[in-house]
């Protein structure tokens, strides 16, 4: 019996080295190694200085080898001394850290190529981030880099998810209902830190998770209205009106934050309604079309640059009829990021920011 029990014992661990010797083989992802966030660290952002191999999808769809820079962001520009010594925060959310893209194919790769050398475009973004987060970005932005501009990558989920009574996710910063801007600390839990050394383990987590690609019309079926832009198309008065409130309260917090330097707002296109060639005001009852509008009439108003991207993928798509997303992740592919990184380029050229764009 004792030596049946071992032979299971052992039959067992050897099954679990070769799974896991199978997987290391395999091009499973990377850890992007967040570090915790505490006060000696109080903006999420990953380990410094690092080079990772990521992808995405259960038979590894996706992939790209990407890099951190020292301020531990998805970035291949440093903070450090630069010709010129200006620079332009670009803010956002997974759309910004871009883990499915290289660096150089990213919207700050594209903006820093088309830019030049004139303006050193740095990249702070982290996935989850709503705009309560990219206050607190500006924040690190200042404090570092002292920005002659600043970029904002907007999506729809960016609104109510800024609100701690919506969300608490460890890592970001959160309005309290008082609107106060709180953080929420994250360590990385035992079970975590296994996941990063087993090949296995990250297999499940990271390339087997669903990357939000409930909003395609492929994904749902062409009939399933229940998503826009990857946000419940309907949801209810109270958690709409919270969600207007975010918006001013961001837009003041913001303006006493940078003062009088340039801010512009890339804002993601309604690729879904895009797709089925609706008018940009055929849903307007949902709660995506309701509030990117909204914040992009306040952010006009509050005297910001607002580069709606819609009419950009929209004309783009008439001609070429070709996605602006991954089959399987509803984030921007190579495509999406250029014409968003072209877009903001050219903004920053017509404002006298830069001198002339690269081709």
């Amino acid at each position: 019996m004792k030596k049946n029990l071992l032979a299971l014992a052992f039959g067992l661990v050897l099954a679990v080295l070769l799974v896991e010797g199978l997987f290391r083989v395999l091009p499973v992802s990377d850890s992007t190694a967040v570090r915790d966030v505490n006060d000696a660290n109080p903006y999420m952002r990953f380990e410094a200085d690092q080079s990772f191999a990521l992808s995405r999808g259960k038979f590894f769809e996706i992939r790209a080898r990407k890099r951190t820079n020292d301020l531990g962001f998805f970035d291949d520009t440093s903070s450090g001394p630069r010709a010129g010594g200006r620079a332009l925060a670009l803010i956002g959310d997974s759309y910004v850290e871009a883990v499915q893209v290289t660096n150089a194919e990213a919207i700050h790769g594209v903006v820093q190529a088309r830019v030049g050398d004139g303006l050193a475009v740095l990249a702070m973004g982290t996935s989850g981030s709503p705009l309560s987060q990219y206050l607190a970005y500006a924040r690190l932005a200042k404090e570092t880099l002292a920005p002659a501009a600043y970029a904002f990558v907007v999506i729809a989920n960016d609104y109510d998810e800024s609100l701690l009574r919506y969300k608490s996710d460890g890592g970001h910063h959160y309005y309290t209902d008082d609107w106060q801007l709180r953080r929420v600390d994250y360590a990385t839990s035992l079970p975590k830190r296994l996941i990063r050394q087993s090949a296995t383990a990250r297999y499940f987590a990271i390339n087997l998770k669903d990357h939000e690609f409930r909003f395609l019309p492929s994904a749902r079926g062409s009939d399933d209205a229940s998503h826009v832009a990857n946000v419940r198309a309907v949801v209810d008065p109270e958690r709409l009106a919270w969600s207007r409130k975010v918006v001013g309260r961001f837009l003041a917090d913001l303006r006493t934050l940078v003062g009088d330097a340039p801010v512009f707002f890339v804002v993601d296109a309604l690729r879904d309604d895009i797709y089925r060639g609706l008018a940009p005001d055929a849903r307007p009852g949902s709660f995506a079309a309701t509030m990117t509008r909204h914040f992009m009439d306040e952010a006009r108003a509050a005297g910001h640059t607002v580069l709606d991207l819609h009419p950009v993928f929209d004309a783009d798509f008439r001609q070429h009829r070709q996605r602006f997303e991954f089959p399987t992740d509803a984030h921007w592919n190579a495509r999406g990021h250029r014409l968003a990184g072209e877009t903001l380029a050219a903004a920053l050229a017509r404002h006298g920011l830069v001198a002339s764009q690269t081709e």
